[in-house]
């Protein structure tokens, strides 16, 4: 193999430039298996020997600080010396630094400007990346399905998996092409195949749910749980429901809290909402309110609507026995939840208005709206507020500005549903939080890259 310039950088000076392809090699296994402290060796070997591929691999480690100190001017460094050499990583990698504005300010056109020359060495991340742009309309590209479909399989074509995962995304959204879940399936089955958990945890939701084809829950917890063993915190969570609900493995309560424990140490927002609803209820583990308390506010303060009226409902509980009750943040996370179109959050958020209750001002008005939207959305609460104030005539039917509403009266089992004849108890309906929400197999993603 012919021997490369060396780039005039002090530290390079007088560097024979041929490839140590054997620490190159070793470099990556060792990162692989986060074996950081041995990549960093190896890496550092084959770059002072002049290998490109290996200034790069290094510049990745200093950025993300795996196996030595996180130093954005000395990733730089290495970016610059690989991209002078000709590696298209050390392009990508400046691409990166500017983008997320590590060690020099956020610029994500400048980021795209080297995304581009990152793709003209045929680096496959860089197609993926600059087809998020194109997809998202963002870093000053103009939004584009069609095109960011073109780059993702360009990326495809490279070997890049996250780019076979947009492809297949595409096809679930519609997306720059015909909907057709079926094939989405495939892509995703490719993307899964080939080890990548965001298409074992996407394939798994599809075989659950039955899109793109017949529903097989016994496949579906396996995927999960490949994906869930490799530390996927999303999947730890489906894969904890799935053992909560029993489907295509045993139910086994001990087992999905587990799982939703694991992935809450990862700082999964809605394991720590699972965890807490279920905590609170106590309905198939041993209730805990203090824990209940601490996992719904680690999930509220990740924005998690449900999380946001659960910790809602334990505040406002705690301020009743209080001698001096303070309801203000009560009623700020009532309404953050109603604010995201949270049946649960609109429904708690609308008792407060309607009753005046909690230091909120009697609005009903307001509050009618918010019940109506939650009983669109199932919710059995809400719609026994509404039969409630039209029996006492604080709601008139002709406030009701939805045709379907006389069949969901009918759907009403007013029976056994005793808020809706005595709703003076109605608080205690907001006390329960959604257990087991399903997330989508369209729903997004982290859209970082995996590099």
């Amino acid at each position: 193999m012919a021997t490369m310039r060396c780039p005039a950088i002090a530290f390079l000076l007088c560097l024979a430039c041929a490839p140590v392809r054997a620490d190159v090699a070793a470099g990556i296994a060792a990162y692989d298996a986060k074996q950081y402290e041995i990549a960093l060796r190896e890496f550092r070997t084959a770059a002072k020997a002049g290998d490109a591929h290996a200034m790069a691999r290094l510049g990745g480690l200093y950025r993300n600080g795996h196996g030595v100190r996180q130093d954005s001017a000395q990733a730089m460094q290495w970016y610059r010396t690989a991209d002078a050499a000709g590696d298209g990583r050390g392009s990508l990698g400046i691409g990166l630094l500017h983008e997320r504005g590590q060690g020099v300010a956020k610029n994500p056109a400048e980021a795209q400007k080297w995304y581009r020359r990152a793709a003209e060495r045929k680096v496959g991340l860089a197609y993926y990346l600059l087809g998020v742009a194109r997809r998202e309309g963002s870093g000053g590209a103009k939004r584009d399905a069609a095109r960011a479909l073109a780059l993702f399989q360009e990326g495809v074509a490279l070997g890049d998996e996250s780019s076979v995962n947009a492809v297949g995304a595409a096809y679930l959204a519609g997306e720059g092409v015909a909907k057709d879940e079926a094939e989405a399936r495939r892509w995703f089955q490719r993307s899964a195949d080939a080890g990548d958990t965001t298409g074992m945890y996407v394939l798994g939701v599809m075989l659950r749910d039955g899109q793109g084809g017949s529903v097989d829950e016994i496949a579906a917890a396996s995927w999960m749980r490949r994906a869930a063993t490799k530390g996927d915190a999303d999947a730890q969570v489906v894969l904890g429901q799935m053992y909560m609900e029993g489907l295509g493995v045993p139910r086994d309560a001990a087992q999905g809290m587990e799982w939703y424990r694991k992935s809450a140490k990862q700082g999964n927002g809605d394991a720590h909402n699972q965890l807490a609803a279920e905590l609170y209820r106590g309905k198939r583990v041993t209730a805990d309110l203090s824990q209940a308390k601490i996992h719904a506010r680690a999930a509220a303060d990740q924005g998690n609507s449900d999380a946001q009226g659960l910790l809602a409902s334990i505040l406002f509980a705690e301020a009743q026995e209080s001698a001096a009750p303070d309801f203000s943040e009560v009623l700020a996370l009532a309404r953050a939840s109603a604010e995201q179109k949270n049946a649960n959050g609109e429904f708690l958020y609308g008792l407060y208005l309607f009753a005046g209750y909690g230091g909120a001002a009697k609005d009903l008005d307001a509050a009618l709206p918010l019940f109506v939207s939650a009983a669109k959305k199932g919710h059995e609460g809400a719609k026994c507020m509404i039969d409630s104030g039209l029996a006492t005539g604080q709601f008139k039917r002709g406030d009701l500005d939805f045709a379907e509403w006389p069949d969901i009266l009918k759907a009403l089992d007013r029976a056994n549903s005793p808020e809706c004849r005595e709703w003076g108890l109605y608080a205690k309906i907001g006390f329960d939080a959604r257990i087991g929400k399903r997330p989508s197999a369209a729903e997004p993603r982290s859209s970082t890259a995996k590099k």
